[in-house]
């Protein structure tokens, strides 16, 4: 498989409700399957990762009660946009949560979103311009750091072959649905 390489900043949200909110309650994390920062088992039970671990140490040392929820890409969109997550670590450029959040002014660290083939006969572009006119396998829920409106504008004429997980996106592209799947490397 060949592949583009890319790049996403990787920031903290986290959705205040009001001035002067109380810490003494316990606050929501949300995280989705992304692997290796976000592990969650299919029970929707958080396992670990390496944000995990992270934030756990850092919510420990501060002494806050929070807890860690799972949800999928878009809900966990939602309820970010909505206030009911206070702290997720995810990419910037979501619609449901854009200019509703603070956001870190330090980056976290990189994210890379690839794009992948597997026929050798398919001339891969070093951007996202070169998915127009094209069928591309996408997971469901990603926003792919605000690049999925992008893929979405009819005026691209790219189509979207949605997947329900990284393993179906594979399995599209190894049967066939499409020559080019984007996809996070990591948890790819």
């Amino acid at each position: 498989m060949r592949l583009v390489s890319g790049f996403f900043l990787m920031l903290v949200f986290i959705m205040l409700q009001g001035v002067g909110v109380a810490f003494s309650a316990s606050l929501e994390i949300g995280v989705f399957n992304f692997p290796p920062y976000y592990i969650v088992d299919s029970n929707d039970e958080v396992k670990g990762g390496i944000y995990v671990e992270m934030l756990r140490n850092m919510m420990n040392r501060a002494g806050l009660e929070y807890s860690f929820v799972s949800y999928p890409p878009k809900r966990l969109y939602h309820n970010l946009g909505k206030g009911n997550i206070q702290i997720w670590l995810g990419t910037i450029g979501v619609a449901e949560y854009e200019g509703k959040t603070l956001v870190s002014p330090v980056k976290i660290s990189d994210i890379n979103l690839m794009v992948y083939t597997n026929n050798r006969m398919t001339v891969l572009h070093s951007s996202i311009e070169g998915l127009k006119g094209k069928s591309v396998i996408t997971v469901f829920g990603y926003n792919y750091g605000g690049f999925i409106n992008f893929l979405e504008d009819p005026a691209n004429s790219i189509t979207c072959e949605p997947a329900k997980s990284h393993d179906a996106a594979f399995m599209m592209l190894k049967i066939g649905r499409s020559n080019l799947l984007l996809d996070y490397h990591e948890p790819a």
